[in-house]
């Protein structure tokens, strides 16, 4: 008999989610065929819904698997609907609840989950994701240097999830373009710069740790691809993101407590937690960077900058330049003269 319910616990969604593909892979041995498979995101669960689709029969397969992401921001109401049910599961459904946190407080669904069915999965040490890269290229025939592989763990997000994807694409580039020799470090800065695709969310994190080297460096990526409208999402991607850490400091200067801090994340009083590892990064660097006068500044200057972009249907490179400046060392006051060339 399938086990009813999981718990998958933990910021290291690679592995995460391989246990995922064993349970699907098992379920799909043990019934005899594939099984019907659901998502749900926790914050958008409808009870009626949910409960059907866990308690009803399926009409296409003998099984169904239900997902149900963070559910650490799930409500009270929709966790005690599924409590109800795993007193009582079906044994045609297996549900699984995952979250980037170790730890989840919801005893209505928690007291109903087997002990070895609920699994937490630890980020890597440094050390293990070393080794995790340097034997994923060598299983791929491949050679890469130790300044490489640190330079890549810099790079991306080191999960393994996204370090696989990274470390695939860059493993076929090598082979296919014949290179010679082992992957350095000169190659795994322009392979990654190439490839990843920059916005106002991947330069905020520059900006929330007060990077302007790095900030410019990105900036310049946002712009040379941009269009007409690049002005326009840029601004709106920071100004959303400044607003969200206004909420986070607001609330760590309340209650001290930084996974309540993410989880309360909002936006003009709507809720947008924080979940996923990097952005937990990103945020906790701006706790440290920022006090919440200091993005109350930044915001104003943001603001201020959407008369230009409105007006002019764009902004200039060195416009961008400024105002990037003032926001990383000035926290949006207005500089005297910047002492940078543009880049």
């Amino acid at each position: 008999m399938a086990t009813p319910a999981y718990l998958l616990l933990g910021p290291e969604n690679g592995a995460k989610q391989e246990r995922l593909q064993q349970i699907t892979d098992n379920l799909k041995r043990t019934v005899g065929s594939q099984p019907e498979t659901y998502r749900f995101h926790a914050s958008d669960l409808d009870g009626d819904t949910l409960y059907t689709t866990l308690d009803n029969n399926s009409f296409f397969s003998d099984h169904r698997l239900v997902i149900i992401s963070d559910i650490d921001v799930i409500s009270s109401s929709m966790a005690a609907v599924i409590g109800k049910y795993l007193e009582h599961p079906s044994d045609q459904t297996t549900l699984v609840m995952e979250s980037d946190n170790t730890f989840v407080k919801l005893p209505q669904i928690t007291k109903h989950i087997p002990k070895d069915a609920t699994i937490i999965f630890w980020e890597l040490f440094d050390n293990q994701k070393e080794d995790w890269v340097r034997n994923f290229f060598r299983n791929q025939g491949v050679t890469i240097t130790s300044d490489a592989i640190s330079t890549l763990l810099e790079l991306i997000d080191n999960d393994t999830a996204e370090m696989r994807t990274v470390c695939s694409q860059l493993a076929l580039f090598w082979q296919t373009g014949k290179k010679k020799g082992a992957i350095d470090s000169d190659a795994v800065e322009t392979y990654v710069a190439h490839t990843k695709n920059e916005n106002g969310y991947t330069l905020f994190p520059a900006i929330a740790s007060r990077d302007l080297k790095q900030a410019l460096r990105i900036l310049g990526a946002i712009l040379d691809a941009g269009d007409s409208g690049t002005s326009f999402s840029l601004h709106s991607q920071l100004l959303w993101q400044f607003r969200r850490l206004r909420s986070v400091i607001r609330v760590w200067q309340e209650t001290h407590n930084e996974a309540t801090a993410f989880a309360q994340a909002s936006i003009l009083g709507t809720p947008y937690p924080i979940r996923s590892l990097r952005e937990k990064n990103s945020y906790r660097a701006g706790i440290r960077a920022y006090t919440e006068a200091e993005v109350t500044s930044a915001l104003m200057a943001l603001e201020d900058a959407d008369i230009p972009i409105k007006s002019a249907g764009d902004m200039t490179r060195l416009e961008w330049e400024r105002l990037l400046f003032s926001l990383i060392t000035q926290s949006g006051k207005q500089p005297e003269q910047p002492t940078f060339l543009t880049v």
